[in-house]
């Protein structure tokens, strides 16, 4: 009787954390859950000789973020596991390492950053007013060169490279001066970051889905927990059908239908409203998917 007992109450505390489990996955805020991409900043190599490591890290990190569909491990950890390992910088992304580190400190991209070809120079020139009187301009301008690649960790292949030049002048009228070489320096870097932003939200779009419409307005999953405000561009599209090779059956690829394009009009923490005109809206259903487009720089200021 005993025994009976005990097996019938180990049997309702099965069923009972099985019920549990099967409430969790079916709650709706598990329904298309995403994962942000975790990237670990494993190698800045400054060329430069001006002591810039430190800066573009920093800066780095915060273009991930700001990406919104990303997250970084922190640096420290990653540094903590080479000394743990043994592993020198120049061993990291081996075909052997890379995938063990990333796995390790859960992240799915190495990054690697590299800086190069920092210049700074002045030139001087005369000019004449109306009236005649003489006066000197100074033009000063710097650059630098910026690479960055990311290595998948399952493959250990480079998924994503660019390299930017970035450049920025400034000028004065005798006596004044221009801005200092270390601050046009610092403008430059922030320049050639702000271009690999830019590739970086093309090579690494957010994508979501129509959860809701009414009328001309557009809900879609995506809100600021993934970097999406007010006046965002975004895009709907429908995958149309897939093309599948006769031999292997690899899937290839398959025709996307560009819908519309529209601003974000309000935005909250998991969702975002658009509202577009009847035309386009007439084109949307629920279930289609959105892209969010990359933030457009304007004179060193970023649309929203």
């Amino acid at each position: 009787m005993k025994m009976a007992k005990v097996i019938r109450t180990q049997w309702m505390i099965y069923v009972f954390i099985l019920l549990i489990l099967i409430s969790i996955t079916m709650r709706p805020d598990n329904a298309g859950c995403r994962e942000k991409i975790a990237v670990a900043i494993a190698e800045v190599n400054d060329q430069t000789g001006r002591s810039l490591s430190g800066t573009a890290t920093d800066r780095l990190t915060k273009i991930f973020i700001r990406a919104g569909n990303m997250r970084v491990v922190e640096r420290q950890i990653f540094d903590d596991l080479l000394n743990e390992l043994g592993l020198q910088q120049q061993d990291i992304f081996s075909a052997e390492n890379a995938p063990r580190l990333g796995e390790m400190i859960g992240a799915g991209y190495l990054v690697s950053l590299s800086l190069s070809g920092a210049g700074y120079n002045k030139t001087v020139e005369r000019h004449k007013d109306e009236e005649g009187n003489v006066y000197t301009t100074i033009k000063a301008t710097a650059s630098i060169n910026v690479s960055l690649r990311m290595i998948d960790i399952e493959s250990g292949e480079i998924s994503f490279s660019t390299n930017k030049r970035g450049s920025v002048t400034d000028s004065a009228i005798h006596p004044s001066q221009p801005k200092p070489e270390h601050v046009l320096i610092d403008k430059a870097l922030s320049k050639a970051l702000d271009d690999i932003f830019h590739d970086l939200q093309e090579a690494f779009p957010t994508i979501g889905y129509v959860i809701k419409k009414e009328g001309n307005i557009i809900w879609i999953d995506i809100g600021t927990e993934w970097g999406v405000g007010k006046y965002r561009r975004v895009e709907f599209f429908r995958e149309g059908e897939q093309i599948k090779h006769p031999i292997t059956g690899e899937i290839l690829g398959g025709e996307i239908e560009v819908l519309a394009k529209g601003r974000v009009t309000d935005a909250l923490p998991k969702i975002s409203k658009i509202k577009l005109s009847k035309k386009k809206a007439s084109k949307i259903k629920v279930g289609d998917s959105t892209k969010v487009l990359p933030k457009v720089f304007y004179s060193g200021i970023t649309e929203e």
